[in-house]
């Protein structure tokens, strides 16, 4: 069996509700403006490396005589392999240069 629901009564509010009044803002005084010196954008010297190493790159669609150039270096010892790279469609040999 169900039990009898009572229905609520709503009463009115013991004091009105009344919206607050808004305070309209002071007027204030501008300040002074100060004077702003512009100064030249300084450039910030690059990092050096930290490795000794100087390389030498040679693309893989350079001309023949490039490659031969830089085979005849290995050969004779100035030039040593280091890395192969691939930057987007393009790759690229890397060669350390030797200290004689």
């Amino acid at each position: 069996m169900a039990k009898e629901r009572k229905k609520a009564t709503i009463k009115p509010a013991a004091t009105p509700i009344v919206p607050k009044k808004r305070e309209t803002p002071k007027a204030v005084e501008p300040k002074a403006k100060t004077q702003v010196v512009e100064e030249p954008p300084t450039v910030k010297e690059e990092k050096k490396r930290k490795s000794d190493f100087k390389t030498v790159r040679i693309a893989m669609n350079a001309d023949i005589e490039e490659r031969k150039h830089i085979s005849d270096r290995v050969q004779k010892g100035e030039l040593s392999f280091a890395y192969f790279a691939v930057d987007g469609e393009n790759s690229y040999h890397y060669y350390f240069i030797n200290k004689n």
